[in-house]
């Protein structure tokens, strides 16, 4: 069961890439052709306002949510803190998709946003729902700035 899961997520991840590799063939070739033949072809933005690409605001917050579970899931799993790009590979194994030029950005942006995680200076990420490993407890600790 755990290799076919293994090649349901390997496969979702490479139809994801196809898909974005035609967006950008779609967005750099598409106007040319346009201009060219005087198609009648859907523009990017028609494309991006369709309603299945478009996911609403409490759908995205719930997805976001499910993210930093998981993101809290594999610290804890795992037993010490974690930097965004061990998350943002983990994360992606895992099959959240994570949209942005700099992922590992909006990544530590989501993170920042959720209040739910130390970050620990020159170590990584680790929940504020668990006790910081006694190992790491000397390494400055640093909050959300959103932290009350």
């Amino acid at each position: 069961m755990a290799d076919l899961l293994q090649q349901a997520i390997e496969r979702r991840n490479a139809l994801r890439r196809e898909l974005e590799a035609l967006d950008r063939f779609i967005a750099d070739y598409g106007p040319a052709v346009r201009a060219e033949k005087q198609l009648d072809l859907p523009t990017n933005a028609d494309l991006f306002d369709m309603a299945a690409d478009k996911p609403s605001r409490s759908e995205r917050a719930a997805t976001v949510a499910r993210m930093m579970d998981d993101a809290e899931q594999i610290i804890l799993a795992t037993g010490r803190p974690m930097t965004r790009s061990q998350l943002l590979a983990r994360l992606t194994d895992g099959g959240h998709r994570i949209d942005g030029g700099d992922q590992s950005k909006v990544l530590g942006t989501n993170i920042w946003r959720s209040r739910r995680f130390h970050n620990i200076l020159g170590a990584g990420y680790w929940p504020k729902s668990a006790p910081i490993p006694e190992a790491f407890k000397r390494f400055t600790i640093r909050d959300s700035m959103l932290s009350a």
